[in-house]
C-alpha cells in the first residue's frame, strides 16, 4: 500500500511539474474596497502648480486638492460615488441660499439634491469630459483659529466634451454648435478663474504658525494615480469656498465683468473682497499654462481627441499615491 501511495504521489508530482503554472491574477481594482476614478473620467487629469514655498503634497493643500478635485467630479455627474473618500466627513454642509448665509458656505457641497432636475441638465451629466484641468496656487495664508486660505487660478479651455459623432469640443450641450469664430472667444480665453478655499485644522490639533509647521506627519500625497484610493483629508475640515469662473461665453468680454455684483462674492469675515479678486485675476493671467492662441484653438471647433491631443494624456500632477503606499 505504501509503495502504491508513493507511486501515486510521484505521478502527481510529475504531472504538476509538466503542467504550466496558471497566469498571475491581475491587480485588484474596483472590487478591492478602495476608491477609483470612474470610467466617466478616464480621459481627465488634474495638474496643480504653485508659487515657491507652497507645498502641494503635505499639509493644508492636500485637503484643498482633494476638495477641488472631488467637487469637480461629483459636480459634473451629481453622483456621491465620484466624491473622494472622506469628503462627507471633512466638508461642512452647504448653507441655505439665503441673504443671511455666509456666501462662502453656500454651494460648499457639490451635489444637487433637486429631485426633478431639467432634462437638459440630466443629459449634460452623462456627457464625458476629458483633457487637463490646470490649477495654479497663488497663495496659502494662515488665518485665525487654525484656518488656512488657499487662492488658486483655474480655467476650462483645456476641458473638452465628447459629442455624439465621437469628436470632442468645448461645448457640453450637443444642441449648441461649437464656436468657429475666434472673434467670439472672450478676451481671457478660458483662463483666469479664481477659487478661494478655507480649511481648518481640527480643534484637537495645535494651530500651526507657518506653512512649514502646517505640514503634517503623513506621507507626501503624490504619485501616479489620478485620484486617491483612501481618505486624504486627515485632520482638515473644508469650511468655505467661493469661485469666480473664467469667461468662456460666446461674446467678447473682459474681466472683471462690469455687470457682476461682487458684493455677493465677499468673504463674510471681511478677509477677502472685490479688490482681492481683481488682483488675483491679474496675477493669474500672467501664469496661464498656454498662450492665448493655444487656448483659443481648443475652444474652437471640433477635435479628434481631448486636450492635448494628439499628444498623450499626461500624468496627473502631483497625482496621488496608492493607498498601500501612502
Amino acid at each position: 500500500m505504501t509503495r502504491s501511495l508513493l507511486a501515486a504521489a510521484l505521478s502527481l508530482a510529475m504531472l504538476a511539474a509538466c503542467t504550466p503554472a496558471p497566469p498571475p491574477k491581475p491587480p485588484a481594482t474596483q472590487g478591492d474596497g478602495l476608491h477609483h476614478l470612474s470610467e466617466h473620467f478616464k480621459d481627465l487629469r488634474f495638474a496643480w502648480t504653485a508659487e515657491p514655498g507652497i507645498d502641494l503634497v503635505k499639509g493644508p493643500m492636500v485637503a484643498v486638492r482633494a476638495y477641488e478635485e472631488g467637487s469637480r467630479l461629483a459636480g459634473t455627474t451629481n453622483k456621491e460615488s465620484d466624491l473622494y473618500p472622506g469628503f462627507a466627513r471633512a466638508v461642512l454642509p452647504s448653507a441655505p441660499p439665503e441673504a443671511s448665509s455666509p456666501h462662502e458656505r453656500v454651494g460648499l457641497w457639490p451635489i444637487d439634491d433637486d429631485p426633478d432636475p431639467p432634462a437638459w441638465l440630466v443629459q449634460e451629466r452623462t456627457i464625458r469630459g476629458g483633457g487637463v484641468l490646470h490649477m495654479n496656487v497663488l497663495s496659502l495664508t494662515p488665518l485665525n483659529d487654525g484656518q488656512w486660505a488657499a487662492v488658486y487660478c483655474t480655467g476650462d479651455y483645456s476641458i473638452l466634451y465628447q459629442q455624439p459623432n465621437g469628436k470632442w469640443s468645448h461645448t457640453i450641450n450637443p444642441k449648441h454648435p461649437a464656436l468657429t469664430d475666434p472673434a467670439r472667444v472672450p478676451a481671457d480665453a478660458g483662463w483666469g478663474g479664481i477659487t478661494r478655499v478655507v480649511v481648518q485644522r481640527s480643534a484637537e490639533t495645535p494651530a500651526p504658525t507657518s506653512a512649514q509647521n502646517a505640514r503634517d506627519a503623513s506621507p507626501p500625497q503624490q504619485g501616479p494615480l489620478p485620484a486617491p484610493e483612501a481618505d486624504v483629508f486627515g485632520e482638515w475640515k473644508v469650511v468655505g469656498q467661493i469661485s469666480i469662473g473664467s469667461l468662456t461665453g460666446q461674446v467678447p468680454n473682459t474681466w472683471p465683468d462690469s455687470s457682476r455684483d461682487y458684493k455677493s462674492d465677499l468673504w463674510s469675515d471681511g478677509s477677502w473682497g472685490e479688490e482681492d479678486w481683481k488682483r488675483a485675476h491679474d496675477e493669474c493671467m500672467q501664469k496661464a499654462p498656454d498662450p492665448r492662441e493655444t487656448r483659443v484653438k481648443w475652444m474652437l471647433g471640433e477635435h479628434d481627441g481631448p486636450y492635448p491631443y494628439p499628444e498623450a494624456l499626461p500624468a496627473p500632477v502631483p497625482g496621488w499615491p496608492a493607498a498601500r503606499e501612502g
